[in-house]
């Protein structure tokens, strides 16, 4: 179990079904608080961290968000440059839910998609990986990958996976 007082990960994250479990419970993110702690997400330790990703799928695209605590901000990272207004809104119960009375709303930025264009309906699942990828990183997605890179990044998602994993430092 997790201590209160336990600072909140640097960077940490949800997993997929998170949306769905939030449509599940009919748009509501009550149902969410053991996940939220689950990841070390609970009370101010939010304004402690620096990206909480949150990738998304409803069913037919991938997106991502990215809560910053320490920049009040929630970003939405889509490759086809969607509108994102029902992932902000998700995002924000979220952190109303984690942060419960120290939540305040005019104290969050909403940031829209920084990310490059994708040229085809394929890729999206690409795009929201690398989008993580280049905020792990600190770099601006939109400049830190492309279109044109996608053979090679799903090639590296595929090493990825089959090596178990990071190991060692990765240059986009």
């Amino acid at each position: 179990m997790n201590d209160p007082n336990t600072p909140a990960p640097l960077h940490t994250r949800l997993a997929t079904q998170w949306y769905t479990k939030y449509k599940q419970a009919g748009k509501s993110a009550t149902g969410l608080k053991r996940w939220l702690k689950k990841a070390g997400i609970k009370g101010a330790n939010v304004f402690d961290t620096e990206a909480v990703y949150l990738p998304t799928n409803p069913g037919n695209h991938w997106v991502l968000l990215v809560i910053s605590g320490k920049k009040r901000t929630i970003e939405y990272l889509d490759s086809l440059h969607g509108s994102g207004v029902e992932y902000f809104r998700a995002a924000r119960q979220l952190l109303a839910v984690a942060l419960e009375a120290r939540y305040v709303a005019d104290e969050w930025t909403e940031v829209q998609s920084n990310s490059a264009w994708q040229n085809n309906a394929n890729d999206c699942g690409v795009f929201a990986c690398f989008n993580g990828l280049a905020k792990i990183k600190g770099l601006e997605p939109k400049k830190a990958f492309a279109a044109r890179d996608t053979e090679v990044a799903r090639k590296v998602i595929v090493a990825t996976l089959v090596n178990g994993g990071f190991k060692g430092d990765f240059e986009l």
